[in-house]
Order: structure tokens, then C-alpha cells, then sequence
């Protein structure tokens, strides 16, 4: 891949996705700035910038996007989804508002349109119209649920003796690396890739296999307790449903195996 001429601008770039898809861009040539209301301290990166502004007030966004290509929109907030879309919608007029319209790289989350009860991924639907009636050139990127993020979720229910599981309803995940995604999403970036695209981990598994697994490489002996329905919790309800997976974009990464293998080290 050549170097880029034009630099990218990255929301969230000092997040759990944010970091890896910078070194990622960074490691392909290409010029990146990051949006940050904090900087980070660090030694300078050679082709890194961080500048400092504020979506929910859009105090920065002009002098951040001034002469960018592609903005990346990885910027959440999941305790606050109508900040978020605030956030989306303050940055989608700050892209209009430039000379030259930059393109827009929306994350987003596979499932999202089919668990609006959930805030956070009725906010994500939200963001995604958002970007879509915009008139501005983009991709709406969905993704799977990280491993990072299925670990919390075991973290938490594995923290008694008894690990409650939910009915095979059939109750499914489709995990995926950060990494991963991170690398898919700086390719369709880099390709100036338009429209919609989906990433998904490599093996479909059920909350059961996942628990069991989880507590297997950790060396946990937990007694197990099948719950006779669904708690009523959004999220939990979209598990049951199997929503929240894409056979058909499943990505040859990191298997959840690996995933456990390597942060059981």
C-alpha cells in the first residue's frame, strides 16, 4: 500500500478499537489525526496527531477536520446512547460544513436494528440513519460482539458459585478480535470502501460453550444452573434470539480458543 496523501480523522481513537486500528492505519502509511478531549501523554508518533475536541459540544471538530479524506467514527458512549447520536449528529455537520466533504466510516453493531430495546444499539440504528440521509460519501461497518467484550460479560456471571446460564434459544454469539476488526477496518478505509459491510467472528458458539470454555481455561470448578427463561434484560433477549450473529461474514481471525489461550498466559 502506498502512502496516503490526505490524513484520516479518528474518533475514539484512544479506545479499545480506537488504538489498534491507528497503529494499524499508522503501519500502512497513512497520515492520522485523532479527536481526543484528553490527549495522552506519550512520546510523539511519527504520522500521529492528536488534537483536542469535543463531539457532544462540536468544540474542535473544524480545525480537526480541515483537510481530511475519511473520517472513522469509533467513538461510543454505551452508557449514554443519546449523547452518542448528539455526538454523530454534530460531527456528520461539521463534515458537511467543510470545503470538501470528507467520507464517513460509521462502527456500528451486527443485531443492532433487530434489539432497539437495548439504548445502546437503538442509539447505534439511530447513528446509522444518521450517516446514511447525510449526503456524504460513507460505510456503515457492523461488527460482531469483541472477545473483550464477551469476557466482561463471563467475568461477571462467573463471579459466584453459581453461574446462572440462560435457555439455548439458541442463545448465540459470533465473537471477534478487536484486532481483527481493526485491520478489516483500516483496509475498507485505505480502499475508500462505500455502502455496507459486516465482520464477524470466525465460529458461531452458544453462551453455554462460551461459559463453559471460559471457566475451563480459567481453572474455575463453578456449579452451573440452567435458568428455566430468558432474564428480561434487551441484551440478554437478543442473545436468545441469535441476532447478534453473521454466519455468512464469518473472517478466518482469532478463534475464541485462541482468544483464551492467549489471555490465560
Amino acid at each position: 500500500m502506498t502512502s496516503v496523501q490526505v490524513p484520516f480523522l479518528v474518533t475514539g481513537g484512544t479506545g479499545q478499537l480506537g488504538r489498534p486500528l491507528v497503529a494499524e492505519l499508522l503501519r500502512q502509511g497513512a497520515e492520522v489525526r485523532v479527536l481526543t478531549r484528553r490527549p495522552p501523554t506519550a512520546a510523539p508518533t511519527a504520522g500521529l496527531t492528536y488534537l483536542v475536541g469535543d463531539l457532544v459540544t462540536g468544540e474542535g471538530l473544524t480545525e480537526a477536520l480541515r483537510g481530511v479524506s475519511t473520517v472513522i467514527h469509533a467513538a461510543h458512549d454505551p452508557a449514554d446512547p443519546v449523547q452518542d447520536v448528539t455526538a454523530t449528529r454534530n460531527l456528520l455537520q461539521a463534515c458537511r460544513n467543510t470545503a470538501t466533504p470528507p467520507a464517513v466510516l460509521y462502527v456500528s453493531i451486527v443485531g443492532a436494528a433487530q434489539a432497539t430495546a437495548f439504548g445502546y444499539y437503538a442509539g447505534k440504528v439511530r447513528g446509522e440513519a444518521l450517516v446514511q440521509s447525510s449526503g456524504l460519501p460513507h460505510l456503515i461497518f457492523r461488527a460482531t460482539q469483541f472477545q473483550e467484550f464477551v469476557a466482561e460479560i463471563l467475568t461477571g456471571l462467573t463471579r459466584w458459585p453459581l453461574v446462572p446460564l440462560v435457555p439455548l434459544l439458541p442463545g448465540q454469539l459470533q465473537p471477534v478480535a478487536v484486532a481483527d476488526v481493526a485491520a478489516v477496518l483500516a483496509d475498507h478505509a485505505l480502499r475508500g470502501t462505500r455502502g455496507e459491510t459486516v465482520l464477524a467472528g470466525p465460529e458461531v458458539m452458544t453462551l453455554h460453550d462460551l461459559t463453559r470454555t471460559w471457566l475451563a481455561a480459567h481453572h474455575q470448578r463453578k456449579l452451573l444452573l440452567p435458568l428455566p427463561f430468558v432474564p428480561p434484560h434487551p441484551f440478554l433477549q437478543a442473545i436468545g434470539r441469535g441476532v447478534l450473529t453473521a454466519p455468512q461474514a464469518a473472517y478466518e481471525g482469532r478463534t475464541w480458543a485462541n482468544f483464551l489461550r492467549e489471555s490465560t498466559l
